[in-house]
């Protein structure tokens, strides 16, 4: 079975966006950090495979960390 061509996070509101922000510059977890800037850049439309590069995680992670954001 053949993967979706592309899958985006969806930032809902300007609200999100910083708190998102705000996770990715102060939280002391490295690994939350990650995932939060991960989160900004989906939503940037930077391709999975793009932020695969930039984080050096698999391809399954990506999807994980959007998948689980936009279950909430």
């Amino acid at each position: 079975m053949a993967r979706p061509a592309s899958v985006f996070a969806k930032i809902q509101s300007n609200q999100q966006r910083n708190e998102l922000a705000t996770l990715w510059r102060e939280n002391p977890h490295h690994y939350t950090r990650m995932r939060a800037h991960a989160i900004i850049l989906s939503d940037d439309q930077y391709e999975i495979e793009q932020i695969v590069e930039i984080f050096g995680v698999k391809r399954d992670t990506v999807r994980d960390w959007i998948r689980r954001f936009e279950q909430g």
